[in-house]
């Protein structure tokens, strides 16, 4: 499992949450990937994330060309953010990726959310 999380609060408080759901308070370092737009998120997709891998992206967007390039490695991707900019980027996406995408409450709000109390999705 790999947890990509915007590098500010409400993404780390996201990524908080992903770490108590899959990894039992052991968590890998090298499992959490702290992103912000303007990094390099192809060399991400190609040196740290492995073929099939669960991938949890939360807090942020990526690209549409990124996305797309991600799910040719993974099709176990979820996707959780409240930036109305990217949820309205991908509503004529031609995938359906699992997560929660919502304008007004806070990433990791709706981490918590997926991960706790919708019992992921």
């Amino acid at each position: 499992m790999k947890c990509c999380f915007h590098s500010d609060a409400d993404g780390f408080c996201s990524a908080y949450w992903v770490r108590r759901r899959f990894c039992n308070n052991n968590p890998n370092p090298e499992d959490f990937i702290m992103v912000d737009y303007g990094h390099d998120i192809e060399s991400i997709i190609d040196n740290k994330i492995k073929k099939d891998e669960k991938v949890i992206i939360v807090d942020f967007s990526l690209e549409l060309d990124m996305m797309r390039k991600l799910l040719n490695k993974t099709k176990d991707v979820i996707w959780i953010d409240h930036h109305v900019s990217a949820i309205e980027k991908y509503k004529d996406f031609d995938v359906d990726i699992k997560g929660l995408r919502y304008n007004g409450v806070a990433g990791c709000m709706l981490t918590y959310c997926y991960f706790f109390e919708m019992k992921d999705g």
